[in-house]
């Protein structure tokens, strides 16, 4: 075969009585009557008129509820999704200022509690309080003026 893109080969060499060429203009293409979109190969043909010319997609993904025409791209889709939830994404706090990240199987409830308890809240102050404070308190309490341990 004789390609006017390509030379051809030299006479003495193996491939003289046959030309290989990997030109597009030499190969069959097979064409879709209803829309004219062109395959390589004709099983690519058959399949685009039975799942994709003129018929709605009829594969759904049930988490994003996209439509598919073909099952392998759902699946394709699916395994994404799994890969990106295998993934250690680590929880980060939202404040501007704060940014600390929580890793481990934890992480949410771990974010959430810093969320409550530490960041975004009003520090409050802590008092040591030793058993003579804690004693006066409960007598205030109870209205006892005086308490008498034994």
């Amino acid at each position: 075969m004789i390609c006017i893109f390509y030379p051809s080969p030299k006479k003495n060499s193996l491939y003289s009585d046959i030309f290989f060429c990997s030109c597009l203009f030499h190969l069959p293409r097979y064409s879709c009557e209803k829309c004219g979109n062109s395959y390589k190969y004709k099983a690519n043909l058959r399949r685009h008129e039975i799942y994709e010319c003129g018929i709605e997609k009829m594969f759904i993904c049930t988490i994003c509820e996209r439509r598919f025409h073909q099952k392998s791209n759902l699946i394709i889709k699916w395994l994404e999704y799994l890969d990106h939830l295998a993934k250690p994404d680590p929880a980060k706090c939202p404040i501007y200022d704060c940014q600390r990240k929580f890793g481990g199987h934890n992480r949410k409830y771990n974010l959430k509690n810093h969320l409550l308890k530490e960041c975004g809240v009003i520090k409050t102050v802590k008092f040591v309080l030793n058993s003579l404070d804690i004693l006066k308190a409960f007598v205030t309490h109870m209205g006892v003026a005086y308490l008498t341990i034994l």
